[in-house]
């Protein structure tokens, strides 16, 4: 008879065969578990519940690592936008991205492959992503009742949301290199057109869905009688695509997008066209 007596105090390791039972240790502070009896490869005591317990607690475990290299991720893509926005991708050094993500180099490539890997990466994250309509709207926008009107208050409320999303990613202004964001957001535009082989490419797929998306809902007001049944839907959804790209590359030179000029310019192109 031998009697264990298993404790530690906030980790689990796992035992190596045992006549063909692996044996978990679970660990929990101040957690005993005794198991009285180990014969011929049977658990005499808590056998059953204690090989349960023990796949809960591995489970758990992997979750928590898998959480915990996600959040690991999370903050080498948002230091990594930071310093893409700050200077030319070409001038950001390994040894800064190290100092900023707190990272050592091995840490970094570990999770991704190389710099040129990062920076894709971040576009998809902070441009791609981030400058999709439906990112904006809402996913299921064409499925809901909504009127061109009602689509143009959801679009400057979603423009002005994903800007303050963007500027809280990038930082507090007395903790960044760069006096203006959005110039800073178009000039890493220009960048990963130039790195990145297939973003001019994506960024037209990007485009192809605004422009899709506004003629859908010209057309639902034509149906529904809220403009006028004339109205090429084709002209008018570049119309309102062009306006907010045109401003928002305007305003990148200024202060930054401005939501309320933004909205005004959509307006006054629907007064063209409501009945």
């Amino acid at each position: 008879m031998y009697n264990y007596i298993f404790e530690c105090a906030s980790i689990f390791h796992v035992i190596s065969k045992i006549n063909k039972i692996h044996v978990a240790i679970a660990i929990v502070n101040n957690y005993k578990l005794e198991i009285t009896e180990i014969l011929t490869g049977k658990c005499i005591l808590f056998k059953n519940k204690f090989i349960i317990f023990a796949k809960k607690i591995i489970r758990i475990y992997f979750i928590i690592l898998i959480v915990m290299s996600n959040n690991t991720k999370e903050k080498l893509y948002r230091e990594a936008f930071k310093l893409f926005l700050g200077k030319p991708y070409e001038l950001v050094t390994v040894r800064e991205l190290e100092k900023a993500i707190g990272m050592t180099r091995g840490a970094i490539f570990y999770h991704v492959k190389d710099k040129e890997t990062l920076f894709k990466e971040v576009i998809e994250r902070y441009y791609l992503k981030k400058q999709t309509l439906y990112e904006k709207v809402g996913e299921n926008i064409l499925e809901q009742d909504v009127s061109l009107l009602e689509f143009i208050e959801i679009f400057v409320a979603g423009v002005e949301k994903t800007t303050k999303e963007i500027y809280a990613f990038a930082g507090s202004p007395d903790k960044i290199t760069f006096s203006n964001i959005d110039r800073s957001y178009i000039s890493l535009l220009l960048t990963a057109g130039y790195y990145l082989s297939d973003f001019n490419e994506k960024m037209n797929n990007v485009f192809q869905i605004d422009r899709n998306t506004w003629s859908f809902f010209i057309q639902r007001a034509i149906e529904k009688g809220e403009v006028k049944p004339n109205t090429d839907t084709k002209l008018f959804g570049e119309l309102f695509t062009y306006t907010y790209l045109g401003l928002a590359l305007n305003d990148a030179l200024k202060e930054g997008v401005n939501a309320k000029h933004l909205r005004e310019l959509l307006l006054e192109l629907y007064n063209k066209i409501k009945r």
